[in-house]
């Protein structure tokens, strides 16, 4: 089985690691997400292009709210 991801703009924490957010497809056209915590590439060259290119990612806002009587 092959997939190809593209990172998207969410953050999860995953057992206390801040992870991207990968959506992308199967070669059999399913639907997935990877939470993936490290990205190395394997041309120590490559590796400052990789960055730039993920902090271009715009992060996705999750708009909270919460009562503001329960704040002292």
């Amino acid at each position: 089985m092959k997939i190809t991801i593209e990172p998207s703009g969410r953050f999860q924490d995953v057992n206390g690691i801040r992870t991207r957010v990968w959506r992308g497809t199967t070669d059999e056209g399913g639907q997935l997400e990877c939470y993936v915590a490290l990205v190395m590439p394997k041309d120590a060259g490559a590796n400052a292009a990789l960055s730039k290119a993920l902090q271009e990612v715009k992060a996705e806002r999750e708009l909270v709210s919460f009562d503001l009587r329960l704040v002292v």
